[in-house]
């Protein structure tokens, strides 16, 4: 998927698949996007999303800009 500057995130699926019987795969999802938007979908505590947000801030007063970039990979058996 594109970058959307609704979602002010873009993402991508990959799915390997295993050979034999048993049809093992592993999907690996990755996204880019805004801080904030990442963090919500990585389930990050209040915690989490403050330490991170503090450190956002501390490279924003600096003028650098920030980009968050998330990985899953979760293996599966028979289909998607």
């Amino acid at each position: 998927m594109p970058f959307d500057a609704k979602t002010r995130r873009t993402e991508a699926v990959h799915v390997k698949k295993a050979g034999g019987d048993k049809k093992l795969h592993s999907v690996l999802r990755s996204m880019k996007g805004a801080v904030d938007v990442l963090a919500e979908f990585c389930r990050l505590s209040h915690d989490e999303k403050k330490k991170i947000n503090d450190r956002v801030l501390h490279y924003s007063s600096e003028g650098c800009r920030t980009l968050a970039v998330a990985r899953c990979v979760k293996a599966k058996h028979g289909g998607l």
